[in-house]
């Protein structure tokens, strides 16, 4: 745990006052603004840009605007490039096509996770966090995504797996 001088500084360095400052480390049981105040010192140590927003939607333009970072900076020449890693495949049908687009028009491609979590999951399997999604490559056509165990029940998706004896 941070203690008073830590996030003293830490509050100050983010370009807070010295009132604000003392104010809010007299406050610190509460903590509910330390997460914001912690992502502007990221952005104010030049870090960033980090956003506070934790939204699924928040989270998915997080990682497709780094996505987009990394093929600018390595000069990829491809109109559709396909990653991972996210857990959030798209895009699916519904999404805009604006976030998955690059500024040069780069199309982005998720191939989502094959790990089933209860906490991204809560709508079932129309999830865009549902595991089990794939892209197919087929000659000559843009990439496009299966939900290849989209008809899978949670218990199916959780029951224990059995082990190959060593």
């Amino acid at each position: 745990m941070a203690t008073q001088r830590q996030l003293f500084v830490t509050i100050t360095r983010a370009g807070l006052t010295l009132t604000a400052a003392l104010a809010l480390t007299r406050v610190f049981p509460g903590a509910s603004w330390v997460f914001p105040v912690a992502i502007a010192a990221i952005n104010r140590a030049g870090i960033g840009p980090v956003h506070a927003d934790l939204s699924g939607v928040g989270l998915r333009n997080a990682g497709l605007r780094a996505m987009g970072a990394v093929i600018e900076h390595l000069s990829v020449p491809a109109r559709h490039v396909i990653f991972g890693h996210t857990h959030r495949a798209g895009p699916l049908e519904g999404d805009e096509p604006g976030p998955w687009t690059t500024p040069a028009g780069v199309r982005l491609h998720n191939a989502g996770s094959w790990v089933y979590e209860s906490m991204y999951n809560e709508s079932g399997p129309q999830s865009p966090y549902w595991p089990g999604d794939a892209v197919v490559l087929d000659d000559g056509a843009a990439p496009r995504h299966v939900r290849l165990l989209q008809g899978l029940s949670v218990a199916a998706l959780t029951a224990p797996v059995a082990r190959l004896p060593a």
